[in-house]
């Protein structure tokens, strides 16, 4: 059987990427004077699991994860207008 989903297999990304990105979302948080805890939690929300590594230096964020976040803030606007 064929599984029709957008969203890559968790196992699809290696950890380089994926620490990449969690700096990447610590960089974001910093830079808007967030908690750094939404960066946890939008971490969960892109791979399915929490991050395990240790906390990595912030970077500052490339376009697609601008985009991811711009699109989670978009999905969590619609959530609660409906």
């Amino acid at each position: 059987m064929f599984e029709l989903s957008s969203k890559p297999k968790k196992d699809a990304y290696s950890m380089e990427y994926k620490t990449a990105f969690y700096a990447q979302l610590l960089g974001y948080a910093e830079a808007k004077g967030q908690n750094p805890g939404s960066a946890y939690h939008r971490y969960h929300e892109k791979f399915g699991v929490y991050p395990s590594m240790a906390k990595p230096d912030p970077q500052a964020p490339t376009f697609e994860v601008i985009q991811f976040i711009r699109s989670r803030n978009i999905a969590y606007a619609k959530k609660r207008s409906a």
